[in-house]
């Protein structure tokens, strides 16, 4: 499977984006279409670190469940403002699949990645987003109120 799954895909266009995402995702038996379908995805994040002039900012991809089948829907990120790049398309693939393919083709996946949070499935590529990042924890110190020093608490 993994050798049908990571054969070349040519996207110069959002048209082609939909085009490829809607024929691989018709056929729930054709094999190695997962992979292919995520491998689409991560191309088009090449893309956009490469430089693509039909595409700039950084990549968001949600993907909702149905019974059986899957939402993709694909955004473009400019600082705080989100602007759908194409169409949701629901392909014939259900997300525990996607799911799965995540883990398994990981490496050529890159650098497209999972978000964490709630809700839908998410997939980025690009930098971090400073929200999604974990903060340091504040230190916190208790005062001495016999000595008037401060310590360090955990």
């Amino acid at each position: 499977m993994r050798a049908s799954a990571t054969r070349a895909v040519s996207i110069d266009s959002p048209a082609e984006l939909i085009a490829y995402l809607e024929r691989i995702g018709r056929d729930p038996h054709a094999p190695g279409e997962c992979p292919a379908i995520l491998l689409a995805l991560a191309r088009v994040a090449r893309l956009v670190d490469a430089g693509c002039t039909w595409m700039t900012g950084r990549l968001h991809i949600e993907l909702s469940a149905l019974p059986e089948r899957t939402v993709i829907d694909v955004f473009v990120e400019q600082g705080p403002v989100r602007e759908r790049m194409i169409p949701g398309v629901v392909v014939d693939v259900p997300i525990g699949e996607l799911e799965r393919g995540l883990v398994s083709y990981a490496m050529e996946l890159l650098p497209l990645r999972r978000a964490q949070g709630a809700g839908p499935m998410v997939l980025v590529a690009g930098e971090d987003d400073p929200h999604e990042r974990p903060t340091k924890p504040v230190p916190r110190y208790e005062e001495n109120i016999v000595t008037g020093r401060y310590k360090r608490s955990s």
